[in-house]
């Protein structure tokens, strides 16, 4: 089992394919598997070396219960251990949720280790009010457990995150994590600085999207706006976690937009 190691936090990754390094980054109580389960590996492996990160506090890395170990220069500098150990020196990055937050603060403090971003259902920023929103309902979730959760299910009618977290298998797989270290995670979230002053400056080519029924919807398209070299893409009626879901929707765009980068690089 792979793992790197960052200030003695370990990071497992797991790698599949052969081409230009992609980094894969998943959401917050998720684990690098989701990649696999939603279809996006056996597509992009055929053309790219996916480099699959499980974020500390998820998945099989370390679970630290701390609110320091949360930083985002700390998540960022898993992404660099990983990097590191493989011999990587600059790779496309492709986040989701969590995932994409991180990639946002990767342009602060890492940015010389990135060609591209592709960042979905989150935008730069984590002190607006629907991310607040966000956090606090998520709190509630991981406080509450998954015995009180699903006594919510008959209410929820899909939420801020749509139908599959009426799923009893999502909530299984979402909540059978440390809750301490989700705690955490959550705790120092709420206080990452902001990127306002460092998204102008942030030339490498960035396809930022999401569900236009995420609520983190407005946040992503400001983000991308204030980036002199992203795109955005709508997704029309999807939720959060939809959007996830829907590989099928997400990967040709996708799949295009790393391609454009190739052949630029090979011209």
């Amino acid at each position: 089992m792979p793992t790197a190691n960052n200030r003695e936090v370990r990071i497992h990754y797991e790698v599949e394919g052969r081409g230009p390094p992609l980094v894969l980054q998943h959401g917050f109580t998720r684990s690098l598997q989701d990649w696999r389960d939603f279809g996006y590996v056996a597509d992009l492996s055929r053309d790219h070396q996916l480099i699959l990160i499980d974020a500390r506090g998820h998945g099989l890395s370390d679970k630290p219960h701390s609110f320091d170990d949360y930083w985002p220069e700390l998540l960022v500098g898993d992404l660099v251990a990983v990097l590191d150990d493989l011999g990587v020196a600059r790779t496309d990055y492709w986040g989701y949720s969590l995932g994409a937050v991180v990639g946002w603060q990767a342009i602060r403090y890492a940015p010389t280790r990135l060609r591209a971003l592709v960042l979905g259902g989150a935008g730069a920023n984590m002190d607006t009010p629907a991310s607040k929103k966000v956090l606090s309902h998520l709190r509630g979730i991981v406080e509450a457990g998954l015995e009180e959760t699903m006594e919510l299910v008959g209410t929820i009618k899909g939420g801020m995150f749509g139908p599959m977290f009426l799923q009893t298998e999502a909530l299984t797989y979402d909540l059978a994590n440390d809750r301490e270290a989700l705690l955490a995670c959550l705790l120092a979230a709420e206080q990452w600085p902001g990127l306002d002053d460092v998204l102008a400056a942030a030339t490498m080519p960035s396809l930022v999207y999401a569900g236009e029924a995420d609520p983190r919807y407005a946040d992503a398209v400001d983000s991308a706006r204030r980036m002199p070299n992203a795109t955005f893409l709508a997704l029309p009626g999807l939720s959060h976690y939809q959007t996830i879901m829907r590989s099928n929707l997400v990967l040709p765009p996708v799949r295009a937009f790393l391609a454009a980068l190739d052949r630029a690089a090979a011209a």
